[in-house]
């Protein structure tokens, strides 16, 4: 299996101080920076309120960024992604307090002993912010640790457009303005305020912050289009399910219930038949006919496919994680790509036309459309379902509604049918009962599954 290495957090921009003790630590932090400005003679002029305003701003969402980190530690590194210097990452640079100052900000919480500043040793690494070891003692004393801390303000575009450099960066560009992006903007904070509301809990082992709900649509430019547009990629990015272990999905409920994930199969190859208008064969379509062991894994396998239908060239050599976790066929001889692309030509040889043809992001985009229509119909419906890219979590008692839905905007999107496989999250069993076909469910809504 491809092994995750251990990330950096995202920033969150949208965190601010929700509760007086945060706040009380918020204010205590600004006037210990304030002070420590005046003692040094840091700065000769006296700041403008406008300026103090948004270096009040930019200390509080720091602030709670790695009050956050520390309530809610999770499978990262324990330290934040906040760029400095260059516009990697989320565009901020409209908020007050994240403009030309934030640097001199942060080296002056650095100072103050609040936080440490990892600088980056490689080009594709991004500045990181890790909270100190007195800061922590402090957030602990304070009973910091409930989601009800934080506020969430809505202060990014819930459309984000971004690409990639030569150095694997991630560079967020300006959105067009437009009929279609003010569309998509709508959509999704229709999708936030319905998730807002919903009643979501968790009863794992670990400290989740159940009201990490925001969803941003991300779309992603190819290298080879110039113009900035919003017709790559797509998903559904956000939530604190998407970052979840898998085996801790199972402790969410949703009204109450245990949940049930409900997945597309093999998306991508199936999208990509319907392209060129041809039918996939039976069968797992990653169970390609390679040379050697054949006890290959089936992510590494699902993960070369895509690269060929991302790639917009024809590939040498594989990327490392990739070449590392294919079958070896003799000393220093693993799998190549033609030994891989001829095994994969046997087997669908009707994608020859597309695959490294940089198709990928525009097959992307037809999958977050799918996504999107699944979305959009159950809030129609009042059905609360987590997006997770080509899957949802949803109620177990939903799960014959929800499939149906999937199965039916799989075939209006992209004209073609796409299975979906339910799977229980936590041992339930969705097979339905009596319960489940009563009239009304537990969000009030009428009766779904009947309908369906």
């Amino acid at each position: 299996m491809i092994a995750e290495p251990f990330r950096d957090r995202k920033f969150r921009h949208e965190l601010f101080p929700g509760s007086p003790a945060l706040v009380a630590l918020s204010e205590e932090t600004i006037a210990v920076v304030l002070q420590h400005e005046a003692a040094n003679a840091l700065r000769r002029r006296k700041r403008r309120t406008a300026d103090l305003e948004a270096f009040r701003n930019a200390v509080a969402v720091i602030v709670a960024n790695l009050a956050h980190v520390i309530a809610f530690p999770g499978s990262d590194t324990g330290a934040v992604i906040l760029p400095l210097g260059h516009p990697r990452g989320h565009r901020a640079d409209h908020l007050p307090g994240f403009r030309e100052s934030l640097k001199a900000t942060v080296e002056a919480l650095e100072a103050v002993g609040v936080l440490s500043i990892v600088w980056p040793d490689i080009p594709s690494h991004a500045t990181a912010l890790r909270p100190t070891e007195a800061f922590r003692r402090e957030v602990h004393a304070r009973d910091i640790g409930a989601p009800s801390d934080f506020l969430r303000r809505l202060v990014l575009d819930p459309v984000c457009l971004t690409r990639k450099d030569t150095f694997k960066r991630r560079e967020e560009l300006t959105v067009p303005a437009g009929v279609e992006a003010d569309t998509i903007r709508a959509e999704v904070r229709v999708f936030n305020a319905w998730l807002a509301r919903a009643d979501i809990d968790y009863d794992g082992p670990d400290m989740i912050d159940t009201d990490d709900r925001l969803l941003r649509r991300r779309f992603n430019l190819p290298p080879r289009v110039e113009d900035p547009c919003l017709r790559y990629g797509g998903r559904l990015f956000g939530g604190f399910w998407q970052t979840m272990k898998r085996s801790l999905r199972g402790h969410i409920r949703i009204d109450g219930e245990p949940i049930a994930e409900l997945d597309y199969g093999q998306i991508l190859p199936r999208l990509a038949y319907a392209s060129v208008g041809a039918e996939p064969p039976p069968g797992d379509l990653y169970d390609l006919d390679l040379p050697g062991p054949s006890d290959v894994q089936r992510c590494v396998l699902k993960k070369a496919f895509n690269t060929l239908l991302f790639s917009a060239r024809r590939l040498r050599a594989w990327p490392l994680e990739i070449a590392d976790a294919l079958p070896d066929l003799g000393p220093d001889n693993p799998v190549s790509v033609a030994r891989f692309r001829r095994a994969l030509l046997r087997r669908h040889p009707a994608l020859r036309p597309v695959l490294e043809n940089g198709v990928g992001h525009a097959l992307m985009h037809m999958e977050s459309r799918v996504l999107c229509g699944v979305l959009r119909e159950c809030t129609d419906k009042g059905i609360v379902v987590l997006p997770i890219h080509d899957a949802v979590l949803c109620p177990v008692s939903a799960v014959p509604a929800v499939k149906t839905i999937m199965e039916t905007q799989a075939l209006l999107v992209c004209g073609c049918s796409i299975p979906v496989e339910a799977k229980p999250l936590s041992g339930a069993d969705l097979r339905p009962s009596s319960s489940v076909l009563s009239p009304m469910n537990t969000t009030g809504h009428p009766d779904l599954l009947s309908a369906a």
